[in-house]
């Protein structure tokens, strides 16, 4: 349940894994280049602070696994398979909606039945306004947008894969 902090011109090499396991914490707190993988899984929880710049690499969320995101980050996030239970945690705002600019793979599982994962927008309050809307962008590429009331959009997400809009559910986390 340790923590490791990473910045300040760190450098995860090509085929590293860093990962946070067992209630560990790895926090980012400036500027990594990332030719790696940051994990997260089994109760581990990767933190990606705002303001962060995150050269290339992926961070995957394995079964219990977190990732967040506190901010604006480009970082792309691999659900893996049966990542059961894991989730991607983002800062979004209707003032900010595209803080998030990575793309999210493996999100649902194959065809969705993996239906315990989770993207939970951190600053957005759950009412009966808030909904979801997909919008494929290609054979395999989409467009998650979440609106808070009407037209006001609080969040767009990329999504790499093959979606359908009537899988996406919002509710109270």
């Amino acid at each position: 349940g340790g923590t490791l902090l990473l910045g300040a011109g760190d450098v995860i090499g090509q085929g590293a894994i860093v990962e946070a396991t067992n209630g560990g914490t790895v926090n980012i707190s400036n500027a990594i280049t990332n030719s790696g993988v940051l994990m997260a899984q089994s109760g581990g929880t990767v933190t990606i602070s705002s303001g962060v710049t995150i050269n290339s690499g992926t961070a995957e969320i394995g079964v219990s696994g977190a990732v967040v995101v506190s901010g604006n980050s480009t970082e792309n996030v691999a659900f893996l398979p049966g990542a059961i239970g894991g989730g991607l945690y983002v800062a979004d705002v209707g003032s900010f909606p595209n803080a998030y600019a990575g793309t999210i793979s493996g999100f649902g599982g194959n065809a969705g039945e993996n239906t315990t994962e989770f993207i939970d927008l951190t600053s957005v309050a759950y009412t009966s306004a808030v909904s979801v809307a997909y919008s494929a962008t290609g054979a395999n590429a989409g467009v998650l947008t979440v609106t808070s009331g009407g037209s006001a959009v609080v969040a767009e997400f990329n999504l790499a894969g093959h979606y359908l809009a009537a899988t996406f559910v919002v509710s109270s986390g």
